[in-house]
């Protein structure tokens, strides 16, 4: 959630537009985050969908029964119902009870085939262009880090990440070497103790 001078901005990549459009001088003429050209605006549009729509709403899956579950099954029953009723969305209110009963197998194998295919369908296209969208760095560069940067390949050791989707890593590697990108992973780890890591492991 974004409060720019009292106006409420929400979903992540509605924030990342307004700021190109609240902001329009804070980016460099000859490489705005959001393309001027049409073409460009559309391939990185496309690309933030995709994240959005399909990466994502797979990978949300699995942190929400690996994290969020913890959380929800160390609540007591009468606190736990009480919880859900201070969620004002139905499909929050969904996802919290189904994190403390757990998603079933096969809701999370076939989220796992779809990361695959993310995987693939992004490692195929940073063969073509240098960054998501084509040859400038843009907010689908951004949306795809801010979301996933090194999750999977922590969440999915299994798919041996490296070996699989090479120039995704090398891609990694280049987004976190950006010097913003760079002082914003400095920032202090707020986990609270307790909660589980990607790979599972408990601190």
């Amino acid at each position: 959630m974004l409060d720019h001078d009292g106006t409420i901005i929400t979903h992540t990549t509605v924030i990342n537009e307004y700021l190109e459009d609240a902001f329009p001088d804070a980016q460099p003429a000859d490489a705005p985050l959001r393309p001027r050209d049409p073409v460009g605006a559309a391939r990185m549009r496309y690309w933030n969908k995709f994240i959005d729509e399909h990466v994502m709403n797979y990978v949300s899956m699995h942190g929400w029964h690996r994290m969020v579950g913890v959380i929800a099954r160390n609540i007591e029953s009468g606190d736990f119902e009480k919880l859900l009723e201070t969620i004002p969305l139905p499909d929050q209110r969904k996802k919290w009870a189904t994190a403390r009963s757990g998603f079933s197998e096969a809701d999370l194998v076939n989220a796992t085939a779809k990361i695959e295919y993310a995987l693939d369908k992004i490692e195929k296209q940073l063969g073509e262009t240098k960054w998501l969208a084509g040859g400038t760095y843009t907010l689908a560069d951004i949306n795809f880090y801010a979301h996933c940067g090194a999750m999977v390949e922590r969440m999915f050791p299994e798919m041996e990440v490296a070996k699989r989707a090479p120039r995704l890593c090398e891609w990694r590697d280049r987004v976190a070497a950006r010097p913003a990108v760079a002082e914003a992973l400095k920032s202090e780890d707020r986990t609270a103790p307790g909660l589980r890591v990607w790979s599972g492991e408990v601190r």
